[in-house]
């Protein structure tokens, strides 16, 4: 049976997967600062609404709906025509102020029937993400278990739930959708979050104005875990020759 397909309409991308990401999936899109995360995520929506037909949403933690709009001028997007058309939200949520950002974003996503979804970044989410039904958050539950019990809940144990939560509810919207993360080797939680992605691309910066791109994994496709170049112009994004070994990241 064929498998049903979003394409990102990226140049040069799209030929990795198979025509696109799997309808449905959540993808992962991790990259140190300045790897062209948000970029490709602004174009993932961009080409949705603009070439496809695709209501869509781009959900930031970090920067304005303008910030965004001016990042993305600079490549000819102009997202103005596709908002007042309702075929595109641009928000951003303050994690700091809304204790269930995951509702605001199903409001968005049920208020256009949006097919596409990118969450940027969800470092800045999954600490924020109340444990329980009763929104109990993370660390209020290792303080509490602590004053329960001689050894507390280990903190890795509470991310990983955390983690788990925010994959079931962003893969519950039925969005194709991308989730930024600013990857850090250090930081085990990344692991947990590829295990349960549908799929996982990385990013990397290997100098000044010279980026890679890697597919290291996604369901329901063949894919050649070889890193390639990748770069920007004044149109956008586009994915040029694999660079010979495997995983640059």
């Amino acid at each position: 049976m064929a498998v049903e397909r979003c394409a990102t309409g990226i140049l040069g991308f799209d030929e990795l997967v198979e025509g696109g990401f799997p309808t449905g999936s959540v993808i992962l899109l991790a990259g140190p600062p300045g790897s062209l995360k948000t970029i490709f995520g602004l174009e993932y929506i961009y080409n949705g609404a603009s070439k496809f037909n695709e209501p869509s949403v781009f959900v930031s933690f970090q920067q304005t709906p303008e910030e965004l709009k001016k990042q993305a001028v600079m490549f000819d997007w102009d997202f103005n025509p596709l908002e007042e058309r309702g075929i595109v939200r641009m928000v951003e949520i303050d994690v700091l102020k809304d204790n269930h950002p995951i509702d605001q974003i199903k409001k968005l996503v049920d208020e256009i029937n949006a097919k596409r979804l990118v969450i940027d970044t969800i470092s800045t989410l999954m600490n924020r993400l109340p444990l329980t039904e009763h929104g109990v958050g993370s660390h209020k539950l290792v303080e509490l278990m602590d004053s329960i019990v001689p050894v507390p809940l280990p903190l890795n144990a509470v991310e990983r739930e955390q983690l788990i939560i925010l994959l079931k509810d962003v893969k519950s919207l039925g969005c194709t959708s991308i989730l930024t993360y600013e990857a850090d080797k250090a930081d085990a939680s990344h692991q947990v979050i590829e295990f349960l992605a549908d799929g996982v691309i990385k990013l990397n910066v290997l100098a000044i104005g010279s980026r890679t791109i890697t597919v290291e994994k996604m369901r329901y496709t063949k894919i050649d875990p070889i890193s390639r170049s990748i770069s920007i112009d004044e149109k956008g994004i586009s994915v040029g020759q694999s660079i010979k070994g495997r995983s640059l990241f």
